[in-house]
């Protein structure tokens, strides 16, 4: 940590270890930006810390890109104005990128197609409601079922005992 703090000290803080969600069409991305500061420059830079030695290149460039999509769409800073960073806690190597839009274009595109690729759309005639308390919180079409959304909603727990 030590080899690090003078390349932060002179950041302003922004958040950290803070989870949010971006909208990507309809597909609900959550993020969890383990540091996020402003540079004197003005720079809205994204670190990711990792501990290890290697880590796949390209879940990482998606990592940061969904990083960089939050940051645009999510607390609306200019992709000009934004850095991404990984910063090796083990080495005190820092690699950075300021991305530009045709990358996040090509992440944004990645994004939504790997998310369809695991969760097709639904469809209203994909299933048929059956509609019980349990079933609806674990189940994929509750978004769409106003049956299942009902069960959930009328649900209400027991009170606090008094004593």
């Amino acid at each position: 940590l030590r080899m690090l703090w003078p390349h932060f000290s002179s950041q302003t803080y922004v958040l950290h270890e803070r989870l949010d969600s971006l909208d990507l069409d309809g597909v609900l991305v959550r993020v969890q930006v383990d540091l996020a500061t402003k540079s004197k420059a003005g720079e809205f830079v994204i670190s990711d810390w990792k501990t290890g030695t290697a880590t796949d290149s390209e879940q990482q460039e998606v990592q940061l890109g969904a990083y960089a999509l939050w940051a645009n769409a999510g607390l609306g800073v200019r992709p000009d104005r934004i850095v991404t960073q990984v910063v090796s806690l083990k080495t005190g190597r820092i690699v950075r990128r300021s991305p530009d839009s045709a990358w996040l274009v090509r992440i944004r595109a990645q994004i939504l197609a790997e998310a369809r690729m695991v969760a097709p759309p639904l469809v209203e005639s994909s299933f048929e409601p059956k509609p019980a308390l349990e079933r609806c919180l674990a189940c994929r079409f509750l978004r769409i079922c106003p049956e299942g959304s009902n069960e959930v909603s009328s649900y209400s727990p027991l009170p606090e005992p008094s004593l």
